[in-house]
């Protein structure tokens, strides 16, 4: 005879194991609805979504097409993930923690000895704690340095991390650094003696029962890597998504929504995952610990920032990459988790997929999703971009007609005209990029409409900028010029 215990044990397991009901069904088909409505507002052309309730994967879904072919999206099919790969980063530094083969609070130079920022003090005081937290005095810019890296050699991640002797360190307090975590990278690799590509399979990805989760590209593209596309003016342009090898640590594993569903699965269930060895409790309890506020509201874990939705306490990371978009949204103690995976990338389509992402996560609740507001100062702000360099155009055009008929403005103004058109252009070239926080390829590889007009714009302020300046200098010569 069963005792009462072993009987609601039973009744719990059956429950978990029962069809999907009507009603059920009928709610993710509202999840796949507003999920769509958001995926089509952005123009991103493929996406999957994975939902888990009750600790397993009750919900999975592909939408639009993975490439120019029309093939379709399915929850099979591999895509860059992003940043959201600094959490399984932060897993495996956790695991070697958990064997005694890492101290979180030993220095890094202990398994890096060459490892240094420009401040030989500062750097000698960064801990492996530091890093995964984000709190390793490493500029945010210098993060950006690399994302836009073609080098695909097996040195790249140590070049990236070396780079760091020329940064001066930033002041203490948090900083989000892909190069932090790319550091990681390479400590894992010092610790476990594996390249950690090969440690993820053989830790992370096969006591997941990963099956479509890669670091290598052409085995992804074996697989039907969705084709990355870039967003310019909102159109989907396929386009090469950047194989940045050296940042494989911070934002370049490729996986798809069955095997993030695992991922997530584990997040939710204390390691374990149905079919597989699943991974330790302990180490995923340390992952969601949190470690103090990065701003109000929402708090630093290893791997994850953690915040609360409609007062439930959450697990959330987002990830980007020039041509891919991702968000995990976990919460261990109701059970229940969401990602979505895109392959467009865009300044709207961020807002779109990010937010849907959480809009599945509200309903998952049983909440209400909410609009997608785009700021008017954001669309503002876009719309003067790409109307400034047809804006200069016209001046330019404007002043060479007024001169053709003879009109000659005075020379100081001339003057002043030429060193504003030139100011603009070196402000634009040089300041622009520490003003984003990035770096001109990374800006291109991101937000190539919006770089490609801000280069136009300093292109044609310098070439006018110049003219204007030989027009005062010359006024008879170039009146003849123009006129001829």
């Amino acid at each position: 005879m069963l005792s009462r215990a072993k009987c609601c044990v039973l009744i719990v397991g059956l429950w978990l194991l029962r069809p999907l009901t009507l009603d059920a069904q009928s709610d993710f088909a509202k999840i796949d609805s507003a999920v769509q409505a958001q995926l089509s507002a952005a123009r991103i052309p493929g996406a999957a979504l994975v939902i888990v309730e009750g600790r397993r994967v009750v919900h999975q879904r592909g939408f639009g097409v993975r490439d120019p072919s029309g093939a379709p999206v399915t929850a099979e099919t591999p895509f860059y993930l992003g940043s959201t790969t600094k959490s399984f980063t932060a897993l495996a530094v956790l695991q070697l923690e958990q064997q005694g083969k890492i101290e979180l609070d030993a220095p890094v130079q202990r398994y890096l000895p060459w490892f240094t920022l420009a401040d030989s003090a500062v750097s000698r005081a960064i801990t492996v704690r530091d890093l995964l937290l984000h709190r390793g005095r490493i500029p945010d810019r210098a993060g950006e340095r690399f994302l836009a890296d073609p080098d695909t050699s097996p040195a790249a991640a140590e070049r990236h991390v070396r780079w760091l002797a020329r940064v001066r360190p930033a002041p203490a307090g948090f900083h989000y650094s892909n190069l932090g975590y790319t550091t990681l990278g390479l400590v894992v690799e010092a610790a476990s003696g594996q390249p950690y590509a090969i440690y993820l399979q053989d830790h992370v990805f096969a006591p997941l029962g990963f099956e479509h989760t890669y670091t290598e590209r052409a085995a992804a593209r074996r697989d039907g890597l969705a084709t990355g596309y870039a967003l310019p003016l909102g159109l989907p342009i396929a386009t090469e998504q950047p194989a940045d090898r050296g940042d494989l640590a911070a934002g370049y594993l490729m996986s798809c929504a069955a095997d993030v569903g695992r991922y997530l699965v584990a997040q939710v269930n204390q390691g374990r995952v149905p079919g597989a060895p699943g991974l330790s409790p302990d180490v995923i309890a340390a992952a969601h610990t949190s470690h103090g506020a990065i701003v109000p509201d929402r708090d630093i874990a290893f791997g994850w920032s953690i915040a609360t939705l409609h007062g439930v306490r959450i697990l959330d990371i987002s990830g980007s990459v020039p041509r891919y978009l991702s968000r995990f949204v976990a919460s261990p103690d109701s059970g229940w988790a969401v990602a979505l995976l895109a392959n467009g990338n865009g300044a709207i389509a961020e807002a779109h997929v990010m937010e849907a992402a959480l809009n599945a996560a509200r309903m998952t609740m049983g909440r209400a999703p909410v609009p997608v507001v785009i700021p008017v100062w954001l669309l503002a702000a876009l719309g003067l971009i790409f109307a400034l360099p047809l804006i200069q155009l016209g001046f330019a055009v404007r002043a060479l007609v007024r001169l053709r008929r003879g009109a000659h403005p005075p020379r100081w103004q001339e003057l002043v005209l030429a060193g504003v058109g030139v100011g603009w252009g070196v402000v634009v070239l040089g300041g622009f990029p520490v003003l984003f926080g990035s770096y001109w390829p990374t800006m291109i590889a991101y937000q190539p409409d919006i770089a490609m007009a801000l280069l136009a714009s300093a292109a044609i302020g310098l070439i006018w900028g110049v003219t204007r300046a030989v027009f005062a200098r010359f006024p008879s010569h170039c009146t003849c010029f123009v006129k001829c």
